[in-house]
């Protein structure tokens, strides 16, 4: 009988590392459009982050770009 746990197991980080690689793209990308360093990004609030996601995803979508 053959394991696939470990199979398994490497699909499911491999999609949890792509997801932090996303996230960490969008974050550059918003702090870029914000005109600040992805630093100073990640001293705000994460509501303030959040706001300025949603900002920068409405500006992206008015102008016909994508989010990423």
């Amino acid at each position: 009988m053959t394991n696939h746990r470990p199979a398994d197991v490497a699909t499911r980080a491999a999609a949890k590392a792509q997801v932090g690689e996303d996230r960490l793209r969008l974050l550059s990308n918003v702090a870029d459009w914000s005109g600040i360093s992805y630093g100073q990004l990640m001293l705000k609030s994460p509501a303030e982050r959040e706001a300025l996601i949603l900002e920068y995803k409405e500006y992206k979508a008015a102008n016909g770009g994508t989010t990423h």
